[in-house]
C-alpha cells in the first residue's frame, strides 16, 4: 500500500542517523504504537521497549501530550502478556481513554450543533477537516483524540457565523459577546475565528486553509466537498486526496511535532480509497510536491524501529527527520526552540527546501509589509468602524510604540 518508489532507502540498516539523538523509551514505544496496525518486526520491537522502561508514568504522559492513549491501549493490551506492561498501567490508561472518549461525545454534540443551529440556518457552505471527521472515516473503532473543531466558510460569511454562534450559546474570542462592529474587525484582522461550544468544545472557524492564501482556494475547495456518513448525519469534507496534502502541508509547517499525525497518515494510507497517484498530482497542482513526498519518506522511515538508517535518504528527508524526531520528543519546549531556527519569512513552510525562489521572494515581501498592515491589537487600541479602518495604516507606528512602551513598562 505504501509505495516504495518513495522510501528511499528507509529500510536499510547498515548505520543510524549521524549523531544520533537521544531518543527516550517513552518516545520509541509512542513512534511505533503511532499506526493502526503492527507487523511483526514492530510487535517485537515494540515488546522489546516496553521490557526495558521501568517508570510507566512518563508513557502514559507523553502519550497524552501527543494524544495517542487510544492507540497505545489498543497495542499494548494485545501484547501486554510478553512485553510486561503491569494489570495497573493498563487499567489507568484504559481509564483515561474512557474519559477522551466521553469528550469526544461533547465535541461530537457541539459539531451538531453548529450545524444545526448556526450554519444551515445561515445557508453558509462548509467544510469540515482534520480532527473529528478524519477520526470517523478512516480510524475505524479506535478513539482518535481531537483538540478542536475545524470548519472551513466562505470569507463573506465569517462575521454572520460568529454573531448567529453567539446567540445560540456559542462563545467567541473570550467569555464577552462581541458586538458586530468588534467581529467586523475579528474577522478581517484574525486568520481564524475561535469559537466555544455550548459543552466546551474549541472551534476554529477558517476562511482559507494556508497563511497566505496562494495555495488553496477556498472557494473550490468548498465546492468540492464530499459528504461522509458521522453518526448518522452528513457531513462535508475534503476529498482524500486534497486532506492528505493538507496534512503533509500542516503537519511538515509544525514539524512533525506531534506523534498523532503519524498515525494519521498511516490511517490514510491504509484506507481502500487512497490513491497515491491522485496525491502526487495534487501535490503538483498545488505546487507542494516535495513537502508530500517527504512526508511520506518521514512516515516509512520511522515506521521501522530504530536506529534510523541515513544512508540513501535525500536532504529533505534527513533534515525533517532529526528536526521532527527532536520535537516528538522534545515536546512543546523543542518545538518552540525548532521555530525560532527557522526563517521568519516563511509563512507556510519550515523549510527552504519546500519552496522555490518565488515563493521566498514573495514571502519576503510580506514579510517586510507585515510592519505596516493593521491587526486586531490596532483596532482594540483604537477602535473605528469598518469605513475608518484605512486610519490603521498610518496610525500603526504609533499604536505599535505604545503597546511596546506599554509592555516595557510592565517590565
Amino acid at each position: 500500500m505504501q509505495d516504495q518508489r518513495l522510501t528511499r532507502g528507509a529500510g536499510k540498516r547498515q548505520g543510524c542517523l549521524s549523531e544520533p539523538l537521544d531518543i527516550a523509551p517513552a518516545t520509541q514505544a509512542l513512534l511505533l504504537c503511532a499506526r493502526l496496525e503492527l507487523d511483526p518486526e514492530q510487535e517485537a520491537a515494540l515488546v522489546a521497549v516496553c521490557q526495558g522502561i521501568d517508570d510507566w508514568s512518563q508513557v502514559i504522559g507523553h502519550a497524552d501530550y501527543h494524544l495517542m492513549l487510544p492507540l497505545v491501549y489498543h497495542h499494548l493490551r494485545r501484547l501486554s502478556a510478553q512485553a510486561g506492561v503491569p494489570d495497573a498501567v493498563l487499567a489507568e490508561i484504559h481509564a483515561s481513554c474512557r474519559m477522551q472518549g466521553l469528550r469526544s461525545l461533547d465535541f461530537t454534540a457541539d459539531q451538531r450543533s453548529l450545524i444545526q443551529d448556526v450554519l444551515e440556518p445561515l445557508s453558509v457552505p462548509h467544510m469540515f477537516f482534520k480532527g473529528q471527521t478524519l477520526a470517523a472515516h478512516y480510524y475505524g473503532a479506535i478513539v482518535r483524540p481531537c483538540r478542536d473543531i475545524d470548519v472551513l466558510v466562505p470569507r463573506a460569511s465569517l462575521v454572520d457565523v460568529a454573531m448567529q454562534a453567539q446567540e445560540r450559546g456559542f462563545t467567541v474570542d473570550g467569555p464577552t459577546p462581541l458586538s458586530r462592529q468588534d467581529m467586523e474587525a475579528a474577522a478581517r484582522y484574525r486568520p481564524v475565528l475561535c469559537l466555544r461550544g455550548p459543552r466546551g468544545a474549541p472551534i476554529e472557524v477558517h476562511h482559507r486553509l494556508d497563511k497566505s492564501g496562494w495555495i488553496y482556494d477556498s472557494g473550490q475547495l468548498l465546492r468540492s466537498a464530499r459528504l461522509i456518513q458521522v453518526q448518522g448525519q452528513a457531513l462535508p469534507v475534503m476529498p482524500a486526496a486534497d486532506l492528505f496534502v493538507y496534512l503533509c502541508l500542516h503537519h511538515t509547517r509544525h514539524r512533525w511535532a506531534r506523534l498523532h499525525w503519524l498515525a494519521d497518515l498511516d490511517a490514510l494510507m491504509r484506507h481502500p480509497e487512497f490513491d497515491l497517484d491522485a496525491v502526487l498530482t495534487r501535490a503538483a497542482q498545488l505546487g507542494v510536491t516535495s513537502t508530500v513526498r517527504t512526508s511520506i519518506n518521514l512516515q516509512q522511515l520511522l515506521s521501522r524501529p530504530g536506529p534510523w538508517d541515513e544512508t540513501g535518504l535525500d536532504h529533505p528527508t534527513r533534515s525533517l527527520a532529526r528536526v521532527a524526531l527532536a520535537c516528538m520528543d522534545g515536546g512543546s519546549s523543542a518545538e518552540l526552540a525548532s521555530l525560532h531556527e527557522v526563517r521568519g519569512y516563511l509563512r507556510d513552510f519550515a523549510f527552504e527546501w519546500q519552496t522555490n525562489w518565488k515563493q521566498r521572494l514573495l514571502d519576503r515581501l510580506a514579510s517586510w509589509a507585515a510592519c505596516f498592515r493593521p491587526n486586531f491589537a490596532d483596532y482594540q487600541q483604537w477602535p473605528l468602524p469598518s469605513r475608518w479602518h484605512w486610519l490603521y495604516v498610518f496610525l500603526r507606528p504609533f499604536t505599535g510604540l505604545n503597546r511596546n512602551l506599554r509592555r516595557r513598562w510592565k517590565r
